[in-house]
């Protein structure tokens, strides 16, 4: 109901501006090359000031309180005071206990052991080889 009210002052402001007496003419007016998209653009306008899209897109006063907290340490930081730091995660490595289904399932298992692989090929490519060094009697 409420989209055909707009839908239909918008028709009503442009044959005001336009000055067209018919809906026949509004609807050919309507039709015409870009013409569609002032209509478009009207009804969204008028959309954009009707209460029901302002209460879905205005931010209550609880999420904004929520943002200043999160935010606290980086709004009142004052010189020389240390702010608690941001613990990442760590890395994850390989572990012999998981099985080939958690490592095709999870994307961080797949990288942990396909890294593991590398390693394992490295050192084996390497060998007993010592670059540079001599072996001692």
């Amino acid at each position: 109901m409420e989209w055909e009210k707009i839908n239909t002052n918008a028709l009503l402001e442009i044959r005001e501006e336009k000055k067209i007496e018919t809906w026949e003419d509004a609807k050919k007016w309507a039709l015409e090359k870009n013409n569609f998209f002032r209509l478009g653009k009207k009804i969204i306008g008028l959309a954009e000031q009707n209460k029901i899209f302002l209460e879905y897109t205005t931010l209550n006063n609880d999420f904004k309180q929520r943002l200043k907290n999160e935010n606290r340490y980086t709004d009142e930081k004052e010189i020389g005071e240390k702010r608690p730091t941001v613990e990442s995660p760590s890395k994850l490595t390989w572990s012999p206990d998981w099985s080939i289904d958690d490592i095709l399932e999870d994307s961080e298992k797949t990288k942990a052991w396909l890294e593991k692989k590398k390693e394992d090929e490295k050192k084996k490519a390497n060998g007993g080889k010592r670059k540079g060094k001599k072996k001692k009697k």
